[in-house]
């Protein structure tokens, strides 16, 4: 089976599941005449999602040396794929069949499905609790040979270790059967072996705010008819962005003309000569 999808590139996670939606099979012959072979036709719905690091970029603020603009932002709520991890766990279980009168010739078939029935986050891990169900064919010890079916639900706990998982995570678990055996003990007992494995994925809630509109606003007239030059003495909180922005100039433009070596540290009580935009040819 191949799958198209757009822009799809090898270093993407790709997570994949499949739901069977319909079998059909028919009996067909051998070489020797026998009806002995099987010919099965499955019908599956396939679910692919793919994932890829982003880097989200945020237009914080913005102004030009002849205006200025205030933005209407809107917060929006998003998921993201955090991290994930597996836990294999194996059991033993000794079934004892009690609701029947006769024992057990023989065993025909047994089917395993593990479920998961409770999922919870705690620090660093994901524990998962579910059952696997088993359901067995056997040969009863009586004359007819009669096919008697059984069930039984065996528990298990997982523990998926996850550096960094939070209760306030989303989570997404899934449980599969990797391995399945079985032996008849005795008349009345059956032995299973299941491995089940856990695999937990978790994702990050996240709030982050988008440009919904920009508008554009009048600059003061002190401003506009600001000499060429101004002696400004740095206010705590200022940044060499705000100080640009409130005089229409350029972050450039004072790095410059006051020979900032690292325009990032700009201390209160610092004194900087801001130029009006365009005196700095």
């Amino acid at each position: 089976m191949r799958i198209m999808i757009e822009n799809l590139k090898p270093n993407m996670k790709c997570d994949v599941s499949f739901r069977i939606t319909d079998i059909d099979y028919k009996v067909l012959e051998n070489e020797a005449g026998e009806r002995q072979n099987l010919e099965i036709q499955i019908s599956l719905d396939v679910n692919v999602k793919t994932y890829n690091d982003r880097v989200i970029e945020r237009t914080i603020d913005a102004f030009t040396s002849t205006s200025r603009f205030e933005f209407v932002r809107e917060n929006v709520g998003a998921i993201g794929y955090y991290n994930e991890g597996v836990d294999s766990q194996t059991l033993k279980e000794r079934i004892t069949i009690d609701d029947d009168l006769y024992g057990i010739r023989d065993i025909i078939y047994v089917d395993a499905k593990p479920i998961i029935t409770e999922t919870k986050i705690v620090e660093d891990k994901v524990v998962c609790d579910g059952v696997v169900s088993i359901c067995a064919v056997y040969r009863a010890e009586k004359e007819e040979e009669e096919l008697v079916s059984y069930r039984e639900e065996i528990p298990f706990k997982a523990t998926v270790s996850i550096d960094g998982a939070k209760i306030d995570m989303i989570e997404d678990a899934v449980v599969n059967l990797e391995y399945l055996s079985f032996d008849k003990a005795s008349q009345r007992e059956m032995d299973v072996k299941v491995i089940v494995e856990v695999s937990a994925k978790l994702y990050n809630k996240m709030m982050f705010d988008i440009v919904k509109n920009v508008e554009e606003v009048d600059i003061e007239d002190s401003i506009k008819n600001m000499p060429s030059l101004v002696l400004y003495v740095v206010q705590p909180n200022d940044t060499l962005w705000k100080i640009a922005k409130k005089y229409c100039t350029s972050m450039e433009d004072i790095i410059k003309i006051n020979d900032l070596d690292n325009p990032d540290l700009i201390m209160p009580g610092m004194k900087l000569l801001i130029p009006k935009k365009g005196f700095i040819k």
